[in-house]
């Protein structure tokens, strides 16, 4: 009965020992909010979470719960936020007019203060213009199949399809071209060239930082005027799968296609759009399928109205109905 009694008493002791030492840590986030021309944002909504103690029985246990702080005249807020285990990995912005930012934060080398830890971030934020309804495809769950070597395959880049006999495409705006530069029985190198069907079209790259933090709004407004390439090419080398698997991580392009002659100005204009990726080629095994090789990308935009180069999405208006939701 003693030893129960002292065991009793030993654990209610240590217990209240660890009680009292979950201790929540400050995390100060000074955030400054700017625009594209540089000019500070007042009230930007500036968001995280932080933890609170749910409860410590049987064992501690704790919830996030969302805490926001707004910036004043000079685009300046303070986020604090208490955490018991992991730091905070990152803020929202958010302000009505603007797309939503989310910003990484990187708390290596970031010494405690007299508060706990403190960061200095900044965010920019873009506001939205003139979204527009345009033909948006998502390929998280589609890539682009090419179903041989040295065959050249036409591609709609409007319906997202192959010309027949391969797909139902109409139009030819690009073509694909997959050549087989070496192969043995284990190994194999692959290139594809991809190349406007019309003089003039092409495609325009454009780069994505980091695709885990910043605007929701990847790409410029429009699709620019000139800088155009006809053609761009991608490589699979299957000893070195991993070096060309993403090609560029942050490699995005505007195309430009389907030159007409406007009847008024006498001017050839052009259909504009955008392609987010990281865009690569991977080989497929003869036992999985088919096809000879694959594009991977993130999503294919096409704003269908000739002469006109905005590519500001309205992810409310897809032209390309029962389609996931895409980022404008």
């Amino acid at each position: 009965m003693k030893h129960a009694i002292a065991f009793v008493i030993a654990y209610l002791s240590i217990h209240s020992i660890s009680c009292q030492e979950i201790k929540s840590k400050e995390f100060s986030i000074h955030v400054n909010i700017y625009d594209l021309q540089g000019n500070a944002v007042h009230n930007g909504k500036v968001s995280g979470g932080e933890e609170k103690m749910r409860s410590l029985e049987p064992i501690p246990q704790s919830e996030l719960v969302p805490v926001s702080a707004y910036s004043n005249e000079k685009g300046y807020a303070n986020l604090k936020l208490n955490r018991f285990t992991q730091w905070p990995s990152g803020f929202l912005v958010e302000k009505e007019g603007y797309y939503a930012t989310k910003q990484n934060l990187d708390w290596s080398g970031v010494r405690d203060s007299a508060i706990g830890k403190e960061i200095h971030s900044k965010a920019l934020i873009k506001k939205i213009i003139n979204p527009i309804a345009m033909r948006v495809s998502s390929f998280i769950s589609r890539d682009v199949c090419i179903p041989k070597c040295h065959v050249s395959y036409s591609y709609d880049l409007e319906l997202h399809d192959f010309l027949p006999p391969v797909g139902n495409g109409k139009i030819p705006d690009i073509s694909v071209f997959l050549q087989e530069s070496s192969h043995t029985e284990h190994d194999g190198t692959l290139e594809v060239t991809i190349k406007a069907q019309d003089e003039g079209g092409g495609f325009c790259f454009f780069a994505v930082d980091d695709r885990e933090s910043g605007s929701v709004l990847w790409s410029d407004y429009e699709a620019p005027v000139n800088g155009y390439v006809s053609e761009f090419k991608l490589r699979f080398d299957a000893q070195h799968p991993e070096i060309s698997m993403n090609q560029d991580a942050k490699q995005n392009f505007y195309f430009r296609v389907r030159p007409k002659m406007d009847p008024i100005t006498q001017q050839k204009v052009w259909n504009y759009g955008k392609m987010y990726g990281p865009i690569s080629l991977w080989a497929m095994k003869k036992d999985w399928s088919r096809d000879a090789a694959m594009i991977k990308l993130d999503s294919m935009y096409f704003n269908p109205n000739a002469g006109d180069r905005n590519v500001e999405f309205d992810p409310q208006k897809n032209l390309n109905k029962d389609m996931i939701l895409c980022r404008p």
